[in-house]
């Protein structure tokens, strides 16, 4: 067909130049999986990174998912975080629609992030789960800003879908606070690790090692900030009940 040859043979030499190079042919398939093809050839070591951080969410969502409602409540749930996640973003290693020729972690937290939005309205727990270890990953990469985005929504979602006192709803309200923390903003850590600390002294007890913990914290926090007189008595009262339950022993 005339209207498919080359118009010069400089377009040919170019398209030549693509051939040695591994670049997709302006006379090859115009199909997307041609170009991915080309694209994961040039690119096997970013391609290959790319898929082993979309194998750990995966399942990294899949068993907090299950570990937090059960196998069968699970099941609609992990269909539908694992559809999301190799659906939507395999998409981001597609050179249409990338914005650069590689693919980094970044590249595919931030895709996540954009396409997550409104996914699941008639699932919270799926967004919540996704959500939260999107937080955690951005957490690890030193991008808080990021993280407390994800954070503060999967903490939402999880307290309308499971109640405060749920034991990821806690687990959220303090990964929420760790993040905000990291981002020097004590007036909005203090609320946080206050309701926690409360809400774990009153469903799980005084000697519980979350409630511990989260007392240590607390205390460490206040003690940070100058106020010793808030610190004392938390750190005091930690101290003692360790003490009653370990004897002399490091716990």
């Amino acid at each position: 067909d005339r209207n498919h040859r080359y118009s010069s043979a400089a377009e040919m030499a170019r398209d030549i130049e693509n051939y040695q190079n591994g670049l997709p042919l302006v006379a090859g398939p115009e199909s997307a999986g041609y170009r991915i093809r080309k694209f994961a050839k040039r690119h096997r070591a970013a391609v290959l990174a790319a898929a082993a951080v979309l194998m750990v969410l995966v399942a990294g969502i899949i068993v907090s998912t299950v570990f937090a409602l059960g196998q069968r409540r699970a099941r609609a749930q992990t269909e539908a975080i694992a559809q999301f996640l190799t659906r939507d973003l395999l998409g981001l290693v597609d050179p249409l629609e990338a914005r650069s020729p590689e693919v980094s972690v970044r590249y595919v937290l931030d895709g996540a992030s954009q396409r997550l939005d409104g996914k699941f309205p008639d699932q919270p727990l799926a967004e919540a789960s996704i959500r939260e270890t999107l937080g955690q990953t951005y957490l690890k990469l030193g991008e808080f800003t990021s993280a407390e985005r994800h954070m503060a929504r999967a903490l939402s979602l999880y307290e309308r879908a499971l109640g405060q006192e749920n034991s990821r709803t806690l687990k959220a309200m303090d990964n929420l606070a760790t993040v905000r923390y990291g981002l020097g903003d004590p007036d909005k850590v203090e609320p946080l690790t206050v309701r926690s600390l409360e809400i774990k002294r009153r469903t799980l007890g005084e000697h519980h090692p979350s409630t511990l913990l989260a007392m240590e914290w607390l205390g460490s926090f206040y003690l940070q900030r100058g106020n010793t007189a808030a610190a004392e008595p938390l750190l005091l009262s930690a101290l003692e009940t360790r003490r009653r339950l370990f004897g002399d022993e490091d716990p």
